[in-house]
């Protein structure tokens, strides 16, 4: 648990999630592990949890509401070539996770 000042609610108890677990969730979600996440394969088997991973854990905030964790600290935590690659994989999950649009209307 981290505490916060907050000017208007007082000190604010937010509990705080390792990068581990919230990787480890992600890969769970997927019968992975969190080795499986870190090893350095394009099998999209384990490229799509990865990339669940690496927007689970952008999507991590601190109390003011900016991300807890860098694009390039996120490649270096999963093994990847580099932040430009952490960038396309949030940017995929993303794309992936949004509704598809009713396509029958044009």
């Amino acid at each position: 648990m981290t505490s916060t000042l907050s000017l208007w609610r007082g000190w604010i108890e937010r509990p705080v999630r390792a990068a581990a677990d919230i990787a480890g969730e992600a890969a769970g979600d997927h019968g992975l592990t969190l080795a499986d996440l870190r090893a350095p394969t394009r099998r999209r088997a384990i490229s799509r949890p990865r990339q669940a991973a690496m927007a689970a854990l952008r999507a991590e905030t601190r109390p003011d509401g900016t991300p807890r964790y860098s694009f390039a600290w996120i490649a270096r935590f999963l093994g990847v070539k580099n932040h430009a690659a952490v960038i396309h994989g949030v940017r995929a999950h993303h794309a992936r996770s949004a509704p598809k649009a009713d396509r029958s209307a044009s």
